[in-house]
């Protein structure tokens, strides 16, 4: 079966049913800001966690990118390395990062950054958590709104 919920009804925290379901799941994503200038570092932090649960099993996390982004793999190198198996492979496409994580108990934590190549206002797409070997064990996350301004460019006024 399928349904729509709107945004606005979805929760924000992104944790799918109760907490105290073994299969719920919970994603945050957060930016540092969402209006910079066009070639500026924005950082992006992820939390993602099986509630209540032990910590076992593959989940894919996929984070919303606003069009444009320039994706500094450094930095997603170095969140790989440094944890230790809960982040063990990446994919970059066009519009979301999509992370395999194997996520323990307390949840799986790592930073980010990009930078936005064009000057523009549009949202990322959606951020979504699922479960490997159960996709119907998922959490989603609104998209964002961000606003990117061309270096020197002045913003005008409105009337």
């Amino acid at each position: 079966a399928s349904y729509y919920v709107p945004w606005s009804d979805a929760p924000a925290d992104g944790t799918l049913s109760s907490p105290r379901s073994a299969r719920a799941l919970r994603l945050a994503v957060a930016f540092d800001r969402t209006s910079a200038g066009v070639g500026d570092v924005v950082a992006c932090r992820v939390e993602a966690e099986r509630v209540g649960h032990r910590g076992y099993g593959m989940l894919l996390a996929e984070i919303g990118l606003p069009p444009g982004a320039d994706v500094d793999r450094a930095s997603l190198e170095r969140a790989m390395k440094s944890s230790g198996w809960d982040f063990s492979h990446y994919d970059l496409l066009p519009d979301r990062l999509v992370v395999y994580l194997w996520a323990r108990a307390g949840g799986t934590k790592f930073d980010f950054t990009f930078r936005p190549r064009f000057g523009l206002r549009a949202k990322s797409a959606p951020s979504q958590i699922y479960d490997y070997y159960n996709p119907e064990a998922r959490a989603d996350l609104a998209p964002t709104s961000f606003v990117f301004a061309e270096k020197g460019a002045q913003t005008a006024a409105p009337r």
